[in-house]
C-alpha cells in the first residue's frame, strides 16, 4: 500500500448524502455515492427510496475514503467531476485506485457515473 511522504492532501472530493435515521449514506447498487455537487446530489436523490429532505449532505475528502466512509469497502460511484477531483489527490498522495464506467444493463446512465475501487481505503485502520 502506499505511503504519503509528505501530510495528506485532503481537498473536497465531492457530496454524499446520509441518512441520519437509517444512519447509512445512499448508494449506486454496492457503492456510496459521490456526487460533483449538492445540486447534482439532489437530483439523484430524486429517485431514492426517501424524500431528499430527510437526507443530510455531507462534503467528502480522501479522508473519508481512507476511512471507508459509507462501509462500501474501498468502492464507490462518482459522477465526472468528483472523479476528476478524487483522482489528483489520489494520485498527488500516491494511492492506488481503479477505475470504470458504470453500466445499467450495458446503457450508460446520466450522469455518466465512475466506479472507483480504492485499494488503499484499509491504510487507516493498519495505522
Amino acid at each position: 500500500m502506499a505511503q504519503p511522504e509528505q501530510p495528506l492532501s485532503d481537498d473536497l472530493i465531492g457530496y454524499s448524502a446520509y441518512d441520519p435515521v437509517e444512519e447509512c449514506y445512499e448508494y449506486n447498487e454496492n457503492e456510496c455515492y459521490v456526487a460533483d455537487s449538492p445540486e447534482s446530489l439532489l437530483r439523484f436523490l430524486a429517485g431514492a427510496m426517501f424524500p431528499a429532505e430527510d437526507y443530510k449532505i455531507e462534503p467528502v475528502r480522501i479522508s473519508d475514503f481512507l476511512r471507508d466512509y459509507g462501509c462500501s469497502c474501498g468502492s464507490y460511484a462518482l459522477e465526472p467531476e468528483a472523479l476528476k477531483r478524487f483522482e489528483r489527490t489520489a494520485t498527488s498522495n500516491g494511492f492506488e485506485y481503479d477505475v470504470e464506467p458504470y453500466e445499467d444493463y450495458g446503457v450508460a446512465v446520466e450522469p455518466r457515473i465512475f466506479i472507483v475501487n480504492f485499494s488503499d481505503w484499509q491504510r487507516s485502520e493498519n495505522e
